[in-house]
């Protein structure tokens, strides 16, 4: 008998293999709301300062890599001579790749991510918009972790760089550009079980 289930261990072990493969790579789907805090470069966007708002997105995952798709509005102080009470919102409409790294322990998921995204600035004084529209493209990269609080619901918690480039040319022929940061915090809801093995 004791022969029997020695032999069979190994047996056990390979079939618990494809399926622990199978587990990681079944597709999940999760919706996420953050708070983000954010800088923009001034010689992009002249006279605009850091920022706060949030951002909502919708994230597919297979295995150990991710898409995500949504939009941020941020507002910001501003000086802008000669107007009242000025500020600035910037929109943006973004995608978000993320890798899950080889590193998470319990129930910590690190991961790294890209970003591009089109990014929209209106001023507003008093509240109320003015002058014309501003538009930038951005790409980024950084980092985070899905920190799982129970079973369908994670913190996320992260930050990275952003690139900024006008959408408007200069009388030379160029586009302003600069970099920027964000930081973010919030909660992720469905698909806790991205990148992570059975058991966790």
């Amino acid at each position: 008998m004791r022969h029997r289930l020695l032999a069979a261990l190994p047996v056990a072990a390979l079939l618990a293999t494809p399926l622990a493969a199978q587990y990681r790579n079944t597709p999940t789907l999760s919706i996420e709301g953050n708070a983000i805090y954010t800088g923009v470069p001034t010689r992009v966007f002249a006279g605009v300062g850091d920022g706060r708002g949030g951002e909502a997105q919708v994230t597919l995952g297979i295995g150990n890599f991710a898409i995500s798709g949504g939009v941020s509005r941020t507002w910001h102080d501003a000086t802008l001579t000669g107007t009242a009470d000025p500020g600035a919102q910037v929109t943006t409409l973004f995608v978000e790749p993320r890798l899950a790294l080889p590193l998470g322990v319990s129930n910590f998921t690190p991961f790294i991510y890209g970003r591009a995204g089109q990014a929209r600035l209106q001023y507003t004084s008093n509240g109320n918009e003015i002058g014309d529209r501003q538009n930038a493209l951005t790409l980024g990269a950084g980092g985070g972790v899905l920190v799982e609080l129970f079973k369908g619901a994670s913190l996320n918690l992260g930050g990275g760089y952003q690139w900024f480039r006008s959408g408007t040319t200069l009388g030379d022929g160029s586009r302003p550009s600069g970099g920027g940061y964000m930081v973010r915090a919030g909660l992720l809801i469905g698909g806790t079980r991205w990148a992570r093995d059975p058991g966790f």
